[in-house]
């Protein structure tokens, strides 16, 4: 697996912009010729647009979605109606609400559906009574909801066993107007934090336990489905399987979490961290501008500083990162720093608008529009 040190390694400097001195940091930098690049190796994982069914939970940006429909992908998920709503109205084929909308998330689903008719607009569920509720407000507002069955393939958050569960859901759908049948959603995220070697075998383990499923499906269902499977660590295992569509989502911004984790994904880095050195307290330390209403604390290591590659965390507070370098840092107060985070996901929806980079300069500002829970549905 790559090492930190090997992953933050860049002689050219590609992430410094002329005009960091004047940007009140903190402030999180996108460099669009890299997504782009992520784009292209995520086509060639799948094997095509058509096997892809990318995440938008990551990015929350329209931009973001807007070059993948360039590069002819039509089809997208997301984590809330938020999400789903930002991507309908970039007209894509479909939008999967990846999450069983519950209360009243399911009348704002329909909403959505009603609002853009040529989108197909779909969701998963996991609960019978769910199904029922779907079912019921698709009919009063004359419309059909897409519905996949979510099974639950070793990560223990949702879904249910591949068996006589996915059964008995199949047909409560097929007994209902206002819903159909539209595949199944197969979610694997404990696969990120497995070694590289075992994660090919046990994709194929997955495959194998869903094959009778498969089967009775062929037969049952009078439409064809899909089989939505795997997350970014290990969608490429599951492009090997000609059924799957894959959805990734990370691999947009890519992190230090998944890049020291997933070496099979060559991936660009394309998300970045501008801060400032706020204080040089005693024994060393540096402590920036990067807290945690800016940096995600949900990984053991937050992120890591190019020119100090290794730091110990010392603190992680509201707005102080406090680090204990490796060896003895000349930087002053007001130094510009730049820095990686381990999980990018939770960091980009800390901010409402992320700096867009091209060739060291920023030329505009996209919206982190998505990271609103409401955006009018």
């Amino acid at each position: 697996m790559p090492t930190v040190e090997e992953l933050m390694d860049a002689p050219d400097a590609w992430y410094q912009v002329a005009q960091a001195q004047q940007l009140p940091t903190p402030v999180l930098l996108v460099f669009p010729q890299r997504v782009e690049h992520n784009i292209e190796q995520m086509l060639q994982v799948a094997g095509g647009p058509e096997r892809l069914m990318p995440h938008v939970k990551t990015h929350k940006c329209p931009q973001v979605v807007q070059m993948q429909l360039d590069r002819g992908i039509r089809r997208f998920k997301a984590a809330t109606v938020a999400e789903a709503e930002m991507t309908a109205r970039l007209g894509p084929q479909e939008v999967m609400l990846a999450t069983q909308p519950v209360g009243p998330h399911i009348q704002r689903l329909v909403q959505l559906a009603r609002k853009y008719p040529q989108v197909h607009i779909s969701t998963l569920v996991d609960c019978p009574q769910v199904v029922d509720q779907l079912a019921q407000a698709a009919q009063q507002a004359e419309l059909e909801l897409g519905v996949y069955i979510d099974v639950d393939p070793g990560l223990g958050r949702t879904g249910v066993p591949p068996g006589e569960a996915v059964q008995e859901l199949f047909r409560r759908i097929g007994a209902q107007a206002g819903v159909r049948f539209a595949g199944l959603h197969v979610y694997d995220g404990h696969m990120g934090k497995l070694p590289p070697e075992k994660r090919p075998g046990l994709v194929d383990a997955i495959w194998q336990k869903l094959q009778p499923l498969l089967d009775w499906l062929d037969r049952a269902a009078d439409a064809p489905y899909d089989v939505v499977a795997g997350g970014s660590p290990s969608f490429p295992h599951h492009a090997r399987h000609p059924r799957a569509t894959c959805s990734p989502g990370t691999t947009l911004y890519w992190d230090l979490g998944y890049g020291t984790r997933v070496p099979e994904l060559k991936l660009q880095l394309a998300a970045v961290l501008l801060g400032r050195v706020l204080s040089r307290p005693a024994d060393g330390r540096v402590t920036l501008d990067l807290g945690i209403k800016s940096l995600s604390p949900d990984q053991p290591r937050r992120a890591e500083v190019y020119g100090l590659v290794g730091a110990e965390m010392l603190l992680h507070n509201e707005e102080h990162y406090v680090l204990q370098p490796r060896e003895p840092c000349p930087w002053p107060v007001g130094q510009i720093v730049y820095a990686v985070p381990y999980h990018i996901c939770p960091t980009v929806a800390l901010y409402d608008e992320v700096y867009v980079v091209r060739e060291g300069q920023v030329v505009e500002r996209w919206p982190v529009e998505a990271r609103r829970r409401s955006l009018g549905v």
